[in-house]
C-alpha cells in the first residue's frame, strides 16, 4: 500500500535473488551494449552496478511473489 513501510528480512529471499543481481551486474558491467554512466551522466563503479542490478531483483521478487508477475526475458528489461 502506498505510504506503509515495507521490509523484509534478508533471510527471507531466496539466494537466487542475490545470485541473479551479481550475474546481471557483471553483465552490465562488462557490456559493450550498457552504459556504465548513470542517467544523469555520472560514471557507475561495478559496485554501484551491483547495487541497482540488486534493487531490480529485489522489485521482481516482490511482484513474482506477492502479485504474480511472470519473468521479463528481454534483456535488462525491468
Amino acid at each position: 500500500m502506498l505510504g506503509e513501510q515495507f521490509s523484509i528480512k534478508r533471510s527471507e529471499i531466496p539466494q537466487e535473488v542475490f545470485d541473479d543481481a551479481e550475474i546481471e551486474a557483471k553483465a552490465i558491467y562488462e557490456s559493450d551494449y550498457a552504459s556504465n554512466f548513470s542517467l544523469s551522466g555520472r560514471p557507475r563503479s561495478f559496485e554501484d552496478i551491483r547495487k541497482d542490478a540488486l534493487l531490480g531483483k529485489l522489485g521482481e521478487y516482490f511482484l513474482k511473489t506477492k502479485f504474480g508477475f511472470i519473468n521479463d526475458d528481454a534483456k535488462w528489461h525491468d
